[in-house]
């Protein structure tokens, strides 16, 4: 009986143990996604920044130039930036929609992670309450039936 009782709070444990770790793995890959996206989100915006800035500093450096008024009159605007500008703002702008859904998917998956977690602990918990009060009670068998035999042995004798 007593290994029996053992053997269950071994296999409660061992079941708390393996969704505690899965519940830390599944917090790490959330923590992993979110750092990529973040450093891919940084990188991204990095790169199409400086798409967006170096046609508009070169831009204004003509305009510099143009309204310093030193010969410069035949200077152009090359209208490709403005193109280019205007071509990268509706990709930046989906950039940001995906980024945005994709930061609120992992909002979301780590509040869902968290509830999932805490039903699992709560779980564990009302399980590991449920093999104690067994156990317990199996003692309380197990010192029944020896009182029984042992009463059982005097009447015999």
């Amino acid at each position: 009986m007593r290994d029996a009782s053992q053997r269950v709070r071994q296999l409660a444990l061992h079941a708390t143990v393996r969704a505690d770790e899965k519940e830390q793995a599944g917090i790490r890959q959330l923590a992993l996604l979110l750092l990529f996206a973040l450093l891919l989100g940084t990188v991204l915006s990095v790169l199409i920044g400086r798409s967006i800035v170096l046609p508009l500093h070169w831009m204004g450096e003509r305009l510099r130039q143009v309204s310093s008024g030193a010969g410069a009159l035949p200077l152009t605007l090359d209208a490709r930036g403005t193109r280019q500008l205007s071509k990268i703002a509706p990709d930046f702008n989906r950039f940001l929609a995906v980024l945005r859904e994709l930061i609120n998917a992992t909002s979301d998956n780590a509040n869902a992670l968290g509830k999932s977690s805490e039903t699992a602990l709560s779980i564990m918990r009302t399980t590991l309450d449920n093999v104690e009060r067994q156990y317990v009670e199996t003692e309380q068998v197990a010192t029944a039936v020896n009182e029984m035999s042992a009463t059982t042995d005097e009447v015999a004798r």
